[in-house]
């Protein structure tokens, strides 16, 4: 599945304890996994992003699960 398109994550966007910068302003939500028009390197499953959750395009997308 990576690679295909950016994942939405629940999570509100958080830089980590080990990240030097300051992305996001609490309102953002995570994507992970990268999307087909991206460069090669960041359509891997630890890739992370951020974008604001009124954001649409054709390379986020969501992933469902059956309990």
């Amino acid at each position: 599945m990576s690679g295909n398109v950016w994942e939405w994550c629940q999570d509100v966007y958080k830089a980590y304890p080990c990240d030097n910068s300051t992305r996001g302003n609490g309102s953002s939500r995570c994507l992970r996994g990268g999307s087909w028009n991206g460069n090669y390197y960041l359509r891997r499953c630890a890739e992370r992003g951020n974008k604001e959750p009124s954001t649409r395009e054709n390379i986020y997308g969501f992933r469902l699960a059956q309990d």
